[in-house]
């Protein structure tokens, strides 16, 4: 199977550069990567269309020169999923929709900032004590117990 004379880096008549930004009007495969993969992390697709089955594409990313490069545009494509992600958060936060408040909170917890399940437990545990710490609050006592008096809550 011949994966490195596709690419002009290796063979001046090949057809692919695996440059970002392009090399002497080859088609580039970055590009083609982050158009098809940012939608569909399984790299089906992009394999069947560029290259026409998966095994080829397989076989591409098992090379060892190239590794650095498939790493990086799968660290690049796994950001720009998670900006549309944060996005469409954000979004439903300001639209005050049905999962308004789910959103909310999924942005306060910032569960991504820590990689670890034990921690993101214990800090939601934390945050969960210092909400009941709120509410047992005397001074808020007298709030909760007009709000309840006039019905806003129960």
């Amino acid at each position: 199977m011949l994966l490195r004379e596709i690419f002009c880096e290796f063979n001046p008549e090949g057809l692919l550069t695996y440059d970002k930004n392009g090399r002497d009007g080859k088609v580039c495969l970055y590009k083609l990567y982050i158009a098809h993969c940012v939608d569909d992390p399984s790299e089906v697709t992009f394999a069947e269309e560029v290259f026409g089955d998966i095994y080829f594409w397989q076989s591409l990313t098992e090379a060892t020169w190239f590794q650095r490069h498939i790493q990086e545009w799968r660290l690049v494509a796994a950001t720009i999923r998670k900006r549309d992600a944060f996005k469409s958060i954000i979004q439903e936060v300001k639209s005050n929709g049905r999962s308004s408040f789910s959103a909310a909170k999924y942005l306060i917890e910032e569960p991504w900032k820590t990689g670890n399940a034990m921690e993101r437990k214990k800090n939601k545990k934390l945050i969960s004590d210092s909400a009941e710490a709120a509410f047992s609050d005397s001074t808020i006592q007298s709030d909760l117990k007009r709000l309840k008096e006039e019905g806003i809550i129960q």
